[in-house]
C-alpha cells in the first residue's frame, strides 16, 4: 500500500513538475516571441528615425553655418556702428548707411538687430582690423590719424603691439622707411584683379 501512495505521489509530483515546466515554456515562448517584436518594431522605427537624421542634418548645419555667420556679422556691425558714430559729424553727413534702421530687425518690429556699443568694449585689433578691411593697404601713420579722428586715443605703442600681436590677421610690409599694414591675404586678392586701363 505504502509503494502505490509513493507512486501516486511521485505521480502527482511529476504532474506539478510538468505542469510548472509548461507554464514556464509557455512563458519564455511568450517572452521570446515579445522580444522578437520589439526589436522588429525598434529596427523600424531606428531605420526611419536614421533615414530622418540624415535628411534633417544637411538642415542642421546649414542652421549652425547661419549661426556662426549671424554672430560674426552682428558683432561686426556692432562695432561699425560704434566707429560711425564717433566719426566727425562733417564725415557722418554724406553717409548712406542708417544707423536707425540697423538697429531694428525690420521696420515694424523694435527687436535690435544690433546692440549699439561703445567703442571702448572692443579690443584695439578688432577696431584695427575693420579700418584697414576698407583699403588694401594703409600706411600705419595713416591708421593712427584715422584712429584719432574717430576719437581712439591710443599710441602707437598700442597699435604696433596689436598689430604685432595679431600677426596672423594682419600682414606688415615697409616700403623704404614707410610702414604699411594690410589685412592677411588682401594684397594677393587685389593684385589678382584685372587693371582698368
Amino acid at each position: 500500500m505504502q509503494e502505490k501512495e509513493l507512486l501516486r505521489d511521485s505521480r502527482e509530483s511529476l504532474d506539478n513538475l510538468e505542469s510548472v515546466l509548461y507554464d514556464f515554456l509557455v512563458r519564455l515562448r511568450d517572452v521570446i516571441r515579445g522580444l522578437g517584436i520589439q526589436a522588429g518594431r525598434d529596427e523600424a522605427d531606428l531605420r526611419k528615425m536614421t533615414q530622418e537624421r540624415e535628411k534633417l542634418y544637411s538642415n542642421y548645419l546649414r542652421f549652425r553655418e547661419l549661426e556662426e555667420g549671424i554672430g560674426q556679422k552682428s558683432e561686426r556691425l556692432s562695432l561699425l556702428c560704434a566707429l560711425m558714430l564717433n566719426a566727425p559729424q562733417t564725415v557722418k553727413e554724406g553717409n548712406a548707411f542708417d544707423l536707425k534702421r540697423s538697429h531694428r530687425v525690420d521696420e515694424d518690429s523694435e527687436s535690435p538687430l544690433v546692440d549699439l556699443k561703445a567703442v571702448s568694449d572692443f579690443p584695439l585689433w578688432r577696431i584695427i582690423r575693420e579700418i584697414v578691411r576698407q583699403t588694401p593697404e594703409m600706411q600705419v601713420i595713416s591708421l593712427e590719424h584715422t584712429l584719432k579722428a574717430l576719437s581712439i586715443n591710443v599710441s602707437r605703442a598700442a597699435i604696433e603691439s596689436a598689430l604685432e600681436t595679431h600677426n596672423n590677421v594682419f600682414d606688415i610690409t615697409w616700403q623704404g622707411r614707410k610702414k604699411f599694414v594690410a589685412l592677411k591675404g588682401a594684397r594677393d586678392a587685389s593684385s589678382t584683379k584685372p587693371k582698368c586701363k
